[in-house]
């Protein structure tokens, strides 16, 4: 049974998005609006390998609609933005993408792992200057790039440990200065690492930590405060260790009492906090707002589902008091947030028949990492939803 389980939580990891950086702002939303439609539009192609579509319909122009997309040949899993420029990745590519002109966005140039390595990048994390993507299979780490301009990042290093195998990871980077933590599994059970990137051409792990015995479990989510991280797993546990040495602290059990339909039980995807608020994308379960005040002892603040059995919160960003979930296959919500304690909907987007896996804010705009595919009956690509 644990094998299955870990089996299952091994393919949703490796199309899942989590590391991905939100921008902040003190913007408010307008949700009089109704759910947008999506209209037929012109294609133009741009520079090797990307598309822009762009809505030519008024109908589609105002809040939740989709303005245009950068179209892929493979559905992204993870974006992260710097300025204007959003980066997303699948496969051994990493595609930079102007949206400063959000009807209009353009590939500047594309960023890639060393050749020989074949990485596969499933996890992408900015932090001021310096871009961190984590391949899932082929090469099992994280490379390093440097973003001081960031239309045209510069690979400056790898992080890959020789002495231990990853399995699936990182599937979710977090970094803050010169410490990077990374978190996946080596086959059986979650890892988190802790690695020194001062020196980015030769990286050193400062510390590990395994969850204890064969668990089938892996960690698919991190988020760090000044004393403490945070890792979710694939079992419906959220951890908290020490930022120092990765001592464990506290394990949160959510259990089942969340999980309430058949095949939407766990999921282990972004973690983001906000002061004493941790938000938990936690899949079946939907938004859950944790309480890290006291991280020996975390507690639910709220939580928030669209539905019993249709919930696959993979993702979310927040824009001052809103948040906005990618709900995987079924729609885009956004969540007042103001209060933690009593997260609400303000407004769900149905954008059936995409598949959203992360979300980022632009200004106006929300940048949607849409997996799509023929599974799903639209090009693959970045979604430009118009949010104010």
């Amino acid at each position: 049974m644990k094998q299955l389980l870990f089996m299952s939580f091994a393919m949703f990891l490796l199309g899942a998005v989590t590391g991905c950086d939100a921008l902040l702002n003190d913007s408010g939303l307008d949700t009089s609006s109704t759910p947008w439609m999506f209209s037929s539009s012109q294609s133009s192609i741009s520079s090797s390998g990307g598309s822009t579509s762009s809505s030519a319909s008024s109908s589609s122009t105002g809040i939740g609609s989709i303005v245009s997309q950068y179209q892929m040949d493979y559905g992204p899993y993870s974006i992260a933005i710097k300025g204007a420029y959003v980066y997303t990745a699948r496969g051994a590519t990493i595609h930079v993408v102007n949206v400063a002109n959000p009807a209009a966005p353009a590939k500047t140039t594309e960023a890639e792992g060393a050749a020989a390595d074949s990485p596969s990048f499933i996890s992408l994390f900015v932090d001021g200057n310096r871009l961190y993507a984590g391949s899932g299979t082929g090469f099992m780490g994280f490379y390093i790039f440097d973003i001081t301009n960031p239309a045209t990042p510069v690979r400056l290093g790898a992080y890959q440990p020789s002495d231990v195998a990853w399995k699936i990871g990182p599937a979710a980077l977090f970094a803050d200065g010169n410490i990077v933590w990374a978190v996946g599994s080596d086959g059986s059970r979650g890892r988190i690492v802790k690695v020194d990137v001062s020196d980015p051409a030769n990286p050193v792990r400062l510390a590990q930590h395994d969850l204890a015995g064969s668990t089938g479990s892996g960690f698919g989510g991190i988020w760090a405060n000044a004393t403490h991280v945070f890792a979710d797993s694939n079992l419906g546990d959220l951890h908290a260790f020490t930022t120092a040495d990765l001592s464990p602290v506290s394990v949160f059990k959510n259990g089942v009492d969340y999980f309430p339909v058949a095949g939407h039980e766990a999921g282990a995807y972004k973690l983001i906090g906000s002061g004493s608020t941790l938000y938990w994308c936690n899949w079946g379960a939907g938004l859950m707002a944790m309480d890290i005040t006291d991280p020996t002892n975390m507690a639910l603040k709220s939580r928030v589902a669209h539905g019993a059995g249709s919930d696959s919160v993979y993702s979310v960003a927040l824009d001052g008091t809103t948040a906005w979930i990618a709900y995987g296959h079924m729609t885009v919500l956004s969540v007042n947030a103001a209060n933690p304690s009593s997260l609400s909907v303000l407004q769900n987007y149905d954008h059936d028949p995409r598949l959203i896996r992360d979300i980022v804010i632009y200004g106006d705009y929300a940048i949607l990492a849409d997996q799509g595919g023929n599974l799903y009956g639209n090009t693959p690509g970045l979604d430009i939803m118009r949010i104010r």
